[in-house]
């Protein structure tokens, strides 16, 4: 049985291919140009990424700001409707003072990205 990867007290972080740091570089560019990047983890063991059946999440350093969470959800497992909500219900958590992690808007003001067949969503990195 495995455990949620946020359960343990501090997770497994994991290096990613060379394919998808450039694909997660792109994602970012659609946030901030501007963006220092200095690692880019994935949580979790590598060899389990293809098993994952929600979302998979990187840990993002940057040089300059704070750690950032980028989840990526397959497109096949929600549609554009229940994205919207699930980022509309965090804003609204975030608003009235419970505990969650701030979303990060794209450059075109979304709270989510749909980029190569799935929704990317940037937010903060809670230690």
């Amino acid at each position: 049985m495995s455990l949620d990867k946020f359960s343990k007290n501090k997770p497994i972080l994991s290096d990613i291919t060379l394919k998808l740091t450039n694909e997660i570089k792109l994602v970012l560019n659609e946030y901030d140009k501007n963006l220092n990047i200095k690692v880019i983890k994935f949580i979790g063991d590598i060899q389990e990424i293809k098993n994952d059946l929600n979302s998979i999440n990187f840990k993002i350093k940057f040089k300059n700001k704070n750690n950032l969470l980028l989840k990526k959800i397959p497109e096949f497992k929600h549609d554009i409707s229940s994205m919207m909500k699930m980022t509309e219900l965090m804003k609204w958590c975030k608003k009235n003072k419970i505990s969650m992690p701030s979303i990060y808007f794209t450059n075109r003001n979304k709270p989510f990205l749909l980029f190569n067949s799935h929704y990317w969503i940037l937010m903060e990195y809670l230690e």
